[in-house]
Parts: structure tokens; sequence; C-alpha cells
């Protein structure tokens, strides 16, 4: 089951990443920077495998450093056998891009923190698109890079809309299973004759 979702209080936005950090492309990176510069106070946190050995945690930040991203303003975090609770800790969560996240955007619904993704044009870029669509949240899908930064900043300068993303999700078509079983029966139908 799911954790409680409590968030802890702050004054600042914080933005989050949980997904693999071989997803992290410079050209995501950059575009992190840039919402981070543009929403005063904001912070970052990437939780991910490689920040639970030392010279993996020296290793990213170098290479966020080398990119201008804000390093005082970045929290690097371990994985953990409980890492759906650092979701209380996240605002927004930042997908990343041309290869997305799966699992992690449907976690971070049901965490009730919003996912901004670009809907790109293959199979791997267009994960996040397709999960938020069906989950009746496509005011979160950015067509390009420049949207999705714009996406970002709209949504941290207005923190008033973020909020009931579990509720959502819960009662969309993503989590429909008797709906996608009879939808997968009948293009099997379809196959078959």
């Amino acid at each position: 089951s799911l954790p409680e979702i409590k968030k802890s209080p702050r004054d600042f936005i914080s933005f989050g990443s949980f997904n693999n950090i071989a997803k992290l492309t410079d050209e995501i990176l950059i575009a992190w920077s840039k919402i981070l510069n543009r929403i005063q106070n904001s912070k970052l946190i990437i939780k991910a495998k490689i920040c639970n050995i030392q010279s993996g945690r020296e290793i990213l930040l170098a290479r966020l450093n080398r990119l201008g991203l804000p390093i005082d303003r970045i929290a690097l975090r371990s994985f953990s056998q409980n890492y759906l609770e650092d979701y209380r800790d996240v605002d927004i969560s930042l997908d990343t891009f041309p290869y997305q996240g799966g699992l992690t955007t449907i976690e971070s619904l049901a965490m009730d923190t919003p996912v901004i993704t670009i809907r790109g044009n293959s199979h791997g870029s267009r994960f996040g698109a397709s999960i938020l669509t069906n989950s009746n949240l496509s005011e979160l899908i950015a067509e390009n890079l420049d949207e999705y930064i714009e996406k970002a900043i709209d949504l941290a300068k207005n923190s008033d809309r973020i909020k009931d993303y579990r509720s959502r999700i819960f009662r969309s078509p993503i989590t429909d299973s008797k709906q996608y079983t009879r939808d997968l029966e009948r293009c099997l139908l379809q196959i078959w004759n």
C-alpha cells in the first residue's frame, strides 16, 4: 500500500527527479537549471542509486556544476526501500527526456506530486505523455523543451494548483483495470480475426 501523503512544510518550491540517472541528459539538466534560476529559492531533489556511494555523488555533482546548476540548491538522496515517502519533500516532479519515466511517473502522481513531461516522437519519449493523458492530466504535457520549462515555472508560481493528483489518478482510465482488460480482449480478437 502507498504511504500516507503528508507534504513537509516549507516556504519554497521543491522540484524532484527519482528517475534512473542514465536518463539525465545534458539537455534536460540544462532545462532544470533554467527552471531553478527562474524560481527564486527553489530546490531540486535528485534521488538515485548513484548517490549511495560517495564517488557517485562526487561524479554527479561535478557534472551538475559543469552544466551550471546551482549546487547549493540541489539535494542528492540515496536510493532507499521507503523511497515513496521522499515524495513528501517534492512539489513538482520533472520528467527526463528523451527517455522518460514510466513507473516513476505513476508513483509520483500516486504520491500527489504532479509530473511535467514532454511529448516526444518515439516510443521511449512518449511514456510520460501517455500516462498523463490516461490520467486526465494532459495539461502537464509539453510539446517541446521551452514549453516544458514554462509549464514547470507556471505550476511553481501557481502552487495552489498542486493538489489532488492521487485522487485524480485513481479515478482515471489508467487505473481502470476492467476497461483495460476489455480493450485488450477486443484488440486480441481483432488480431485473431
